[in-house]
This record gives structure tokens, C-alpha cells and sequence, in this order.
């Protein structure tokens, strides 16, 4: 399975993901959240960039030149919106999971606590 056309779509679904990650897709998993969340639960290899400090240190997002980029939060907004910010400054590979980790849990690894 290969990443979705940006022009079509700004999200993937959770079992894509765990498709991407299974398949050894080349792509930067980032989790969008709050440091309290993050230390709660996180996606293995994923990176973490807070959307609260999204302005400063999406600066290195940007600088990556990662072919695609996957980003995350809680139930899939947050991520909605930093997806957004990046495929606005310039970045056009960058998808948001639907429904967060939340989503995560629920229907690929239940080991993940819900909060």
C-alpha cells in the first residue's frame, strides 16, 4: 500500500498506518500532543512536536525533507490542524490519522490505554 494522493485526501485511517508502519513505508510519525499525554501513551517510533508549539519547532518539520509524514493527537483535530499548517508552508505529503490514538487503541493495539 502506497500513501494516498495529498490532492485527495489530508487524512488515512489507522489501519493504514499500521499498513505503512508493517510495510517499512519511509515516512515521520509525529504525535501532536501535550508532554502529559505523550508520557501516557505514545505510537512506537513516534516522534513528539506539541501543536502548542507548533510555530517554533514545526520549523524542523519543515526542514526534514521527509517524503511523507504521518501526524497524530488524541482523536484526530489537533492533528487536522497541524497538517494543515504544514501543507501550508509548503509540505504536501503530510496526513493526519483519523481519530488519534484514541482510534489507535480502540483498532490496532489495545496495550495503548485509553484516557
Amino acid at each position: 500500500m502506497s500513501f494516498p494522493d495529498p490532492q485527495t485526501t489530508e487524512e488515512i485511517s489507522p489501519r493504514q498506518l499500521k499498513t505503512f508502519i508493517d510495510d517499512a513505508e519511509d515516512f515521520l510519525l509525529i504525535d501532536c500532543r501535550e508532554d502529559d499525554e505523550w508520557q501516557f501513551n505514545r505510537i512506537t517510533n513516534a516522534k513528539h512536536f506539541p501543536l502548542s508549539r507548533f510555530a517554533e519547532n514545526g520549523q524542523y518539520l519543515l526542514a526534514t525533507g521527509a517524503k511523507n509524514m504521518v501526524i497524530y493527537c488524541h482523536h484526530g483535530i489537533r492533528s487536522l490542524n497541524a497538517t494543515r499548517w504544514l501543507r501550508s508552508h509548503g509540505l504536501s505529503q503530510v496526513f493526519s490519522m483519523s481519530g488519534g490514538i484514541h482510534q489507535w487503541s480502540n483498532d490496532i493495539d489495545p496495550a495503548v490505554p485509553l484516557y
